[in-house]
């Protein structure tokens, strides 16, 4: 069994994103087990080198740094902020790879859903970078979904269903 460990970027709490991420963890076959992690629980300080983290936040992110190291891919769905990644996810990415980079070597998938015509795909540029620069091993299609709030269209449908099927091939080495 492959795990998975999902990450809504976005702190909403009806986030297109998580629904997104939801959809894509649903298409997954019997032989993944996905995690959404609820990154919005843990109201992280914005992140500074010189200011330690809380004890009780410390635990929490120790917690989510060894389901990352232990997971064997992580699917990133992030909103578009004014063309780049949310400040939410940047600032829980900053704090799980202080000390310890749990992305390394890390296969990782990432997705968008926005309300602008371009789907969130700048934003999804910003985090590949990001991915990189923290040694993941970034999947190399990202999927974007461009909508306008109403159920998905069945080209949509399919456009997530093939994104889980061909990143669950990525995750287990068969592309």
């Amino acid at each position: 069994m492959k795990n998975i460990v999902a990450i809504p970027g976005s702190l909403r709490k009806s986030s297109l994103n998580l629904e997104l991420i939801k959809s894509v963890c649903a298409q997954f076959n019997t032989e993944v087990s996905a995690w959404v992690t609820p990154q919005a629980k843990l109201e992280l300080p914005i992140f500074n080198q010189d200011i330690p983290l809380p004890e009780s936040l410390s635990k929490d992110l120790i917690e989510y740094k060894n389901l990352l190291k232990s997971s064997d891919g992580i699917l990133i769905a992030s909103p578009e902020y004014n063309g780049s990644v949310s400040g939410g996810l940047k600032n829980f990415i900053d704090w799980l790879s202080r000390e310890q980079n749990p992305f390394l070597n890390k296969k990782v998938g990432l997705i968008s859903i926005s309300t602008s015509p371009f789907g969130g795909v700048r934003g999804l540029m910003h985090l590949r970078d990001i991915m990189m620069q923290l040694c993941a091993s970034v999947y190399p299609r990202n999927m974007c979904i461009s909508t306008n709030g109403a159920a998905y269209s069945e080209q949509q449908l399919q456009l997530i269903k093939d994104f889980a099927s061909n990143f669950f091939n990525f995750v287990v080495n068969k592309l």
